[in-house]
């Protein structure tokens, strides 16, 4: 079996970085693969390269593409193209590869079962569920030799940016959103707990209640505003729960580009850093004690889980229900909150620094949890059984 990855057209170096990982997994499962990346590949270049590889399939992270007068690549040649999504589907329904998302030629394969409901929303029956964000083991330091305490990795927005801009393009929309806003921080304020679905399902609920439209006018006034209302949602959560942790006295360090020296410098806890690359961010993570993730949009695994779990780190996230019902061992080899129990695990993160054979067990545990469910090889025998079964 024969793959071209696609590489590069992208401003996260996450997704760049998985993709050489990738292909280093595919080539130790037996498929022979090349990397195309577009910003080095031409599109004539590509074509020459499928004339003498002959591929099985192709694949990217995101739906990268080449374009033939506008003609996706795998329209073009006639070759399987297989998109594994790591954003939402109405980022990305309808663009590039998945210009026609149920063309005979394109698959999705996105990463948590909360986006069902977003894919029969937007007509797409070329998908499947595949939630494995997998990893691999890359150190394993001693607790002895951590040298960093907790550590957060993520972009820190101030949270009504982009809804204030909305607000210079349209003074209705911007009070549809700001009301919507509203009702979501007193939710959150009230019962102090994140959204237990994805955030365009209470949108979308919202706007119905509000705005007397047809369910297709609805769908298509989320799709448009789903960017601000989802951009809100992450900064905002992630600024409530890092600043209650900082309230603990935690130390913790964070690597954020963005606004997060408004938000934690007056802490004397917390150590703000420029954001690293993917690489810098593995190694990071394995070099500390607590690697905290602040992800209410994700329910299931993510690739930050995966790399606290392989690499020997203590890993504190937010509640994750898909994850813990699918791995229910996974309590034992690590700490989950929601906005009321922050105070209650920072006290139990402090306890158990304290107590190095306890720490121990539970990385262990956390690591063979990682093996046996979140390795590449894992992510590889799903993908060939889709492959030869659906795609």
């Amino acid at each position: 079996m024969k793959a071209i990855l696609l590489q590069g057209n992208s401003q996260y170096d996450v997704l760049n970085t998985t993709t050489t990982f990738f292909s280093k997994a595919m080539s130790s499962y037996g498929i022979e693969n090349i990397i195309c990346n577009l910003n080095i590949v031409s599109a004539q270049e590509y074509l020459e390269i499928v004339k003498t590889f002959k591929p099985d399939f192709t694949i990217s992270n995101n739906p990268i593409c080449y374009l033939y007068d506008g003609i996706t690549h795998h329209e073009y040649t006639n070759i399987p193209h297989i998109v594994r999504l790591g954003d939402h589907p109405y980022y990305h329904v309808g663009e590039r590869a998945l210009k026609n998302p149920n063309a005979k030629t394109v698959f999705t394969i996105a990463p948590q079962q909360i986006y069902v409901s977003a894919f029969e929303k937007l007509n797409v029956n070329r998908y499947s569920i595949l939630n494995i964000s997998p990893s691999t083991e890359r150190f394993n330091i001693p607790f002895d030799n951590k040298i960093f305490p907790m550590v957060f990795f993520g972009s820190i927005m101030d949270p009504y940016k982009k809804v204030d801009e909305l607000r210079e393009k349209s003074e209705n929309l911007y009070n549809l959103v700001n009301q919507f806003i509203q009702v979501i921080i007193n939710k959150l304020s009230t019962e102090l707990q994140l959204l237990e679905e994805s955030i365009e399902i209470y949108f979308e609920n919202f706007l119905k209640e509000n705005l007397p439209l047809p369910e297709s006018e609805i769908i298509n006034i989320s799709r448009t505003l789903f960017p601000i209302i989802d951009s809100f949602y992450r900064n905002f959560t992630r600024i409530i729960i890092l600043q209650e942790f900082a309230e603990t006295g935690l130390e913790m360090w964070i690597f954020s580009n963005g606004d997060a020296h408004q938000y934690f410098s007056k802490y004397p806890n917390v150590i703000i850093k420029p954001s690293v690359s993917y690489l810098d961010c593995i190694n990071i993570i394995a070099q500390s004690k607590v690697a905290l993730n602040v992800t209410p949009f994700f329910k299931t695994t993510h690739e930050r889980i995966s790399n606290a779990l392989f690499n020997s780190t203590l890993l504190c996230s937010n509640e994750m229900e898909d994850l813990t019902t699918n791995h229910p061992n996974i309590k034992q080899s690590s700490l989950f909150y929601n906005l009321n129990s922050i105070n209650h695990i920072s006290e139990t993160i402090k306890e158990i620094i304290q107590n190095k054979e306890k720490y121990n067990r539970m990385i262990e545990l956390g690591r063979e949890i990682a093996t046996n469910n979140f390795s590449y090889e894992k992510y590889m025998s799903s993908l060939v059984d889709l492959y030869r079964n659906v795609i």
